[in-house]
């Protein structure tokens, strides 16, 4: 079952996904932390990453730039840092199910869905041999369990591995500077990769940011 299953997963030892040091990263305080620097003046009255934001701003002014939006290629394991040859066998099931579960360490919060597509098994093949697609949304999450349709006879075969997930973000946020006169206040748009900060693993290329999920993952296929 499900639940049996996920608790052989957290036994697999070196993949424990309770070891090692985890980071969750808050976009909107980093763009918060971004606002406050540039505010010297204290002429900053307003700011957001949102989208209605930029859009009632689009109506008003003319500005450049676009909507923020998150991309994620694929997720994969990571080479080298896996133990995708370990598996662990359970006891033949009449009714074996077939389900993966993500334990994600370096995480992120967003006011945008971060989705991406799973190519289960990421290891090894099933028994029909076809991959199951499954999108998933990574955004502000610690755990996501993913159960495959369909039961069928099998052994339960358990593996695992380190994941990454590479985050692209995408657009611009916008903040308002006020003037003496209210109706020639400015609003300045930022291209979203002015955020990145090493140290909480946020890295520019060209005008975007990116940041890398990571985790582990497990899988259980019947076989």
């Amino acid at each position: 079952t499900p639940r049996s299953s996920k608790r052989c997963f957290n036994s697999l030892g070196t993949l424990d996904p309770k070891t090692g040091e985890a980071m969750k990263v808050n976009l909107t305080d980093q763009a918060r932390k971004y606002v406050e620097e540039k505010n010297i003046s204290k002429d900053i009255d307003g700011w957001d990453l949102y989208v209605s934001y930029f859009s009632v701003i689009q109506e008003r002014q003319s500005i450049q730039g676009k909507l923020i939006t998150a991309s994620v290629p694929n997720l994969e394991c990571i080479p080298h840092q896996s133990n995708k040859g370990s598996v662990q066998r359970l006891r033949r099931q009449s009714k074996c199910t077939e389900e993966f579960i993500l334990f994600i360490d370096d995480s992120m919060y967003s006011p945008f869905n971060i989705m991406t597509t799973v190519a289960f098994p990421l290891i090894g093949e099933r028994k029909i041999r076809h991959k199951v697609y499954s999108k998933v949304n990574l955004n502000n999450e610690a755990e996501i369990t993913v159960t495959i349709p369909g039961h069928r006879p099998g052994t339960p075969h358990l593996q695992a591995c380190k994941f990454a997930a590479n985050v692209t973000f995408d657009g611009n946020f916008v903040y308002h500077q006020k003037r003496p006169k209210p109706d020639d206040g400015l609003y300045v748009s930022v291209p979203v990769g002015e955020l990145a900060n090493a140290s909480a693993k946020l890295y520019r290329r060209d005008q975007n940011l990116e940041y890398s999920i990571t985790g582990y993952y497990n899988q259980q296929l019947c076989l």
